[in-house]
């Protein structure tokens, strides 16, 4: 069985888009069309060469005060190197079964970073990346997932890395309201699983 298409491939496709329409250096821009949950969802050719991007959405604007993490309760645990004045987001840092997670496995890949906000999109190429993340690891309560099966939505304290959003470079646009459309989908999933 093959897997299923993309659940993000339109966020995707808008997220690669935007870049190649605002970066000299990029040349092309693609993904794959079938979900393989590793870091990495879609690609943007340059003249040196290929980066693979790790695209999040969040859906606030980028100048929401829940982003400063000292305003938001969900965070349990910070480490001494954020510094209150600054905006972080999150990747993670371990797996439910203990594996690293994404952010550690981007540290290490030359993985680059985008974030989808309401009114733009945030970009980290990987060396910009490593560097946004040095501050350390935090505990999070939030939800195993948003996007797949209901039992998955239980809020669990999970181990995050913080990204310095100081350090990305911001491209303000206003993304189609149907990127953030989050539902949960549990065919998808349970395709994926099986396939």
């Amino acid at each position: 069985m093959e897997k299923p298409q993309r659940i993000d491939y339109r966020r995707n496709e808008f997220v690669g888009g935007v870049i190649l329409s605002k970066a000299r250096w990029a040349t092309g821009t693609g993904q794959t069309e079938s979900e393989h949950c590793n870091a990495g969802d879609f690609y943007i050719d340059t003249l040196e060469g290929r980066v693979e991007v790790e695209n999040k959405t969040v859906n606030k604007e980028f100048n929401s005060k829940y982003l400063y993490p000292y305003h938001n309760k969900n965070w349990c645990y910070l480490p001494q190197g954020v510094d209150p004045g600054r905006k972080y987001w999150m990747l993670n840092a371990l797996n439910t079964d203990g594996t690293l997670g994404k952010g550690l496995v981007m540290r290490v890949s030359d993985i680059a970073l985008t974030y989808l906000f309401r009114d733009g999109i945030l970009w980290f190429n990987p060396q910009r990346f490593r560097e946004a993340t040095e501050c350390g690891v935090g505990i999070y309560l939030t939800t195993q997932r948003t996007e797949f099966e209901s039992e998955k939505r239980k809020q669990t304290y999970q181990a995050k890395i913080l990204v310095d959003l100081s350090m990305g470079v911001f491209i303000p646009c206003i993304p189609p309201e149907e990127l953030f459309a989050f539902s949960v989908h549990e065919d998808f999933n349970k395709n994926n699983r099986e396939a």
